[in-house]
């Protein structure tokens, strides 16, 4: 619920900057439900939520970096290849704006 508030106040404002904080956050609160599944021994649905998880961040990082101005509408393809991550890697793990 709360990344989907987030991104909808991104898409909504052009001036709105996620702070580094915020990303990290949403990066890291989902882990704890993988890591749960993982623990538990649930490999159906740990293999389901890691797939899931890495859509997440695919539209996570790039709602970032649309925050920044960086990408346009059309660049969300470009995050399904890992390594746009590694290009705009300054971008989305270090610059903190808010």
């Amino acid at each position: 619920m709360l990344t989907l508030s987030v991104m909808k106040n991104l898409d909504g404002h052009k001036n709105v900057k996620m702070s580094l904080r915020k990303y990290y956050t949403l990066i890291l609160s989902p882990l704890f439900f993988v890591a749960f599944f993982a623990i538990l021994g649930w490999e159906e649905i740990l293999s389901i939520g890691l797939i899931i998880y890495y859509l997440y961040r695919v539209f996570l990082d790039y709602y970032r970096l649309k925050s920044f101005g960086i990408l346009r509408k059309k660049d969300v393809w470009k995050f399904i290849f890992p390594v746009w991550s590694f290009i705009y890697f300054d971008e989305l793990y270090l610059t903190n704006n808010k």
